[in-house]
């Protein structure tokens, strides 16, 4: 696993970037963002885009960006399903900084299909499903082969 833990200069810096993104846009999901996301990207710290360019490039693996606070209570409870992902204001930074990263690492998107075509998906245990590992919305399949959803 590749990973990297930021000091306290470089968790300012990219709190201070994703505030003004959001102040900018309103949102990180914004079409307006996600298309300039990746120039106002350039503006991270250098050792955050060396290492994930560095990852893009190896192609392997999974990355892990460490140290940024997580406020439980801020955030709140795990959503009942992922269809009411709760007030989008508790956790906007830290989908401003996911768009940030991941910018830097390819085109940021979403699938109609997934999640109501939602940027930032929400990864939560759905009641009744706790042990299944999914990655589908539970409706019809729209590919031809049923298997694949």
């Amino acid at each position: 696993m590749h990973k990297l833990v930021l000091d306290p200069q470089e968790l300012s810096a990219v709190d201070a970037l994703a505030r003004r993104s959001l102040d900018r846009y309103g949102a990180a999901d914004d079409p307006e963002f996600l298309v300039d996301a990746a120039a106002i990207a350039g503006a991270l710290p250098s050792r955050i885009r060396h290492f994930l360019n560095r990852y893009r490039r190896q192609e392997s693996g999974v990355c892990v960006i460490n140290g940024h606070p997580v406020d439980d209570g801020r955030i709140g409870p795990t959503p009942e399903h992922w269809a009411h992902p709760g007030d989008p204001a508790r956790t906007e930074l830290f989908d401003a900084r996911l768009v940030l990263y991941s910018a830097l690492l390819g085109e940021v998107c979403g699938w109609a299909t997934h999640q109501d075509g939602r940027v930032i998906s929400n990864l939560v245990p759905i009641r009744g499903n706790e042990h299944k590992q999914l990655g589908s919305t539970p409706r019809s399949c729209p590919w031809p082969r049923a298997d694949c959803c």
